[in-house]
Parts: C-alpha cells; sequence; structure tokens
C-alpha cells in the first residue's frame, strides 16, 4: 500500500501473492501518481458545487432554473443534490421528462466520459444536452462535444491537467499512445490520457492499467481517504 499523510509519501507492499504479481503493472503509476492527487472533504466539495452553479448561470442564465437535471450515480447524486440547492431548482426539474427542454447531466468528475456516454445512450429522446461536473480536462470536454451533436455544452467548476505530455514529450508517439489505449479501453470512451486525480469523500478514482505480460487491461491502484482527514489519502 502507498500513503501519503500531511505530505509525506512510503509504500507498504501487502505480501498477498497476487498483488505481488501485479506489482509490476501497477508500480509505474504508485510511482508517479501521488504527487497529482487532489483530496477533497465535504466542505470543499460544497464549495465546488457552489462555483459550478455560477459557472452554469452565468453561462445560461435564468434559464438554468426551467432545464431538466440528473445524475450519474454515485458522486452526481451528491453533487447534484448541492446545486440544487444553489441554483435553487425545483424539485420538478430533477429527474423529470421534459424532452422538450434541456437536459444537464451532472457528476463529480469526467476522465474518459464512461459514464457520461452511458448516460447520452439511457436519455437518445433528448435533443439538447449540457454536462456539467466539478472536475474533468479540457481534452475530454473536446472530444465529447466534436461527437455528440446533441450537446450544446460542457461546463465544470476546475480543469484538470493531463499529465502524459510530461512522460512522453514525442507528439507523434503520444497520439500513437492514446489510439492504442483507446482501443484496449473499448469504444464507449472519448479521451484517454493521465489526468489529475481526485479523491472525493465517497469513492475512489478508477485507475486501470495495462497487462503488457498478459495483454489486458486489470484494475489499478485503489485511492481512498484514511481517518476523514482532506491531507491524508491511500493507493491500495
Amino acid at each position: 500500500m502507498l500513503q501519503r499523510e500531511a505530505g509525506a509519501v512510503s509504500t507498504q507492499h501487502n505480501s498477498d501473492p497476487e498483488r505481488r504479481r501485479r506489482k509490476p503493472t501497477l508500480q509505474p503509476a504508485a510511482n508517479r501518481l501521488p504527487e497529482h492527487i487532489r483530496i477533497l472533504d465535504y466542505r470543499q466539495v460544497e464549495t465546488d458545487a457552489q462555483r459550478l452553479a455560477h459557472a452554469i448561470h452565468l453561462r445560461f442564465g435564468e434559464r438554468s432554473r426551467n432545464f431538466a437535471y440528473v445524475a450519474v450515480p454515485r458522486g452526481g447524486l451528491i453533487v447534484l443534490g448541492m446545486l440544487s440547492y444553489w441554483l435553487n431548482l425545483s424539485p420538478n426539474r430533477i429527474n423529470c421528462d421534459d424532452e422538450a427542454s434541456t437536459l444537464v447531466v451532472v457528476d463529480d468528475c469526467c476522465y474518459s466520459g464512461l459514464r457520461i456516454r452511458q448516460t447520452l445512450d439511457r436519455y437518445r429522446e433528448w435533443r439538447r444536452i449540457v454536462i456539467a461536473v466539478l472536475y474533468a480536462t479540457e481534452e475530454v470536454f473536446s472530444e465529447i462535444a466534436n461527437r455528440e451533436d446533441r450537446v450544446e455544452d460542457c461546463v465544470s467548476a476546475h480543469k484538470l491537467k493531463d499529465l502524459m505530455p510530461l512522460y512522453e514529450t514525442d507528439e507523434a508517439r503520444l497520439r500513437d499512445w492514446r489510439v492504442r489505449s483507446l482501443a484496449r479501453l473499448g469504444k464507449n470512451r472519448y479521451w484517454v490520457g493521465l489526468p489529475e486525480l481526485v479523491v472525493f469523500p465517497w469513492t475512489e478514482p478508477d485507475t486501470p492499467a495495462w497487462n503488457r505480460q498478459e495483454q489486458r487491461l486489470e484494475s489499478g491502484w485503489k485511492f481512498r481517504q484514511l481517518g476523514g482527514s482532506c491531507s491524508t489519502a491511500a493507493l491500495l
């Protein structure tokens, strides 16, 4: 287990044979990701939700109160609850079936866009859609906008950095890596990179890793908060 507490980073290895087998695949992520993890508590999430509400209102004005809102489980449900307060939404605008309106899809973060794609597939009848998340990269928003004619706009409270160019500076090789990675991950993702990770109080970021020896995708290290402290995280 790799653990960071109050800025210090240490590594503890589990004696489980399966974890030892997977170490060559997962260790590279453990070596670099702790420097780029945003660890949030509920107070910070509330502030972020207020910032997202302000961005939505700034973009759409009072019209935003008449939009329909749906959440991507699980984190999106919490964010939508906070967002409904800051936007002063009427309860009948949440999970409503007013297909003539604009649908706002709310989530806590957007890395590859997988959950957004799955949600859009469930709401095929809606012709005008806005994506609203707390954290996302500009790159994934750009891909969603380019590939989804129904999406009018993508709004976030904060932009995440793609760290992959720090590790692959050759643009051609980086493009090839993205193409190969998207092929491995499947067609449901819009974008692949190495975004900063966000650890919310209620969930763990998904960090899949490619096992070169076995040529298959494996679940990656698990992040979670320890002891309820925003300054503490673990990579399990």
